[in-house]
């Protein structure tokens, strides 16, 4: 059994301490969220129950509250540097990661067109490219086929898309760059194009995936099998009358174990009126 208790700024609603509890009640991890005065998130940290760091991020504004540079905090004192920058639509239209003294590692650039993300480049530090990714999309806007091109490895993955005729996704299709079909998933939606079963299969498996919602459309139960019927994951999920997570009773095979591991985990919330 697992507990997750959640604590909630009293003026922004967003959580400033997340702890989890193992079934003896010690605390095993914990999250905390530090904002500035206007809600915007400025640190995060996730630590050990003896308060050793084990990640730290820190998060500069821009003058509209966006995130300008994420800090990535390392135990030896350096740290990276993700710089974003933005179009006067509010796209992300590049990222540069660098290092403490400046030094770039790699940088993403980001291309649109009528508002669609069009291409995306991954360059390293000499400005080299080595990942494009592009986008295309059919008439009426919905996305078409997606290419992956690995220029290091000259390797490419492209990924079609198929909707329904209310416009609700119910295929990916997965090629290599020979053109051969190496994955496939295919969505049965219900009438309000929420995926009730999901078909994956590829070279390594063939699972389905059975999902279950509420009144509010949250889902409460989730359950995937592999090719034989056996479960690989089982999640049973409860929430309160407003929607609020409170129990999630969890199956998950153990290909270590050889064996399935049944583990339950509970949510309490603490809101703080000052």
């Amino acid at each position: 059994m697992l507990l997750n208790v959640t604590e909630y700024h009293p003026e922004w609603g967003k959580p400033i301490l997340e702890s989890q509890h193992n079934q003896f009640g010690d605390a095993e991890q914990q999250t905390l969220s530090e904002y500035n005065d206007t809600g915007f998130l400025v640190r995060e940290v996730l630590r050990e129950p003896d308060g050793e760091i084990l990640e730290e991020k820190t998060f500069e504004p821009d003058d509209q509250q966006r995130v300008k540079k994420e800090f990535r905090h390392y135990l030896d004192g350096t740290f990276d540097v993700l710089e974003f920058f933005y179009d006067e639509k509010g796209h992300v239209v590049r990222k540069i990661l660098s290092d403490d003294e400046g030094e770039v590692e790699t940088e993403e650039v980001f291309e649109y067109r009528n508002g669609l993300l069009m291409k995306e480049t991954l360059l390293e530090s000499g400005k080299e490219p080595i990942k494009e990714t592009v986008y295309i999309y059919d008439n009426d806007d919905f996305l078409d086929s997606k290419q992956v091109n690995d220029l290091a490895s000259d390797q490419v993955i492209r990924q079609e898309y198929s909707y329904n005729e209310a416009g609700h996704r119910d295929a990916v299709l997965t090629y290599d760059g020979s053109g051969e079909l190496i994955e496939r998933i295919l969505l049965n939606l219900d009438e309000k194009g929420r995926p009730v079963g999901i078909e994956e299969e590829n070279r390594q498996k063939k699972n389905k995936t059975v999902l279950t919602y509420d009144e509010r459309d949250n889902i409460i139960f989730q359950e995937e099998t592999d090719i034989y019927g056996d479960i690989v994951s089982k999640v049973v999920r409860a929430y309160d009358k407003n929607g609020w997570l409170l129990q999630s009773e969890v199956e998950v095979r153990n290909p270590v174990l050889a064996a399935n591991q049944h583990y339950e985990v509970y949510h309490e919330y603490e809101f703080y009126d000052g």
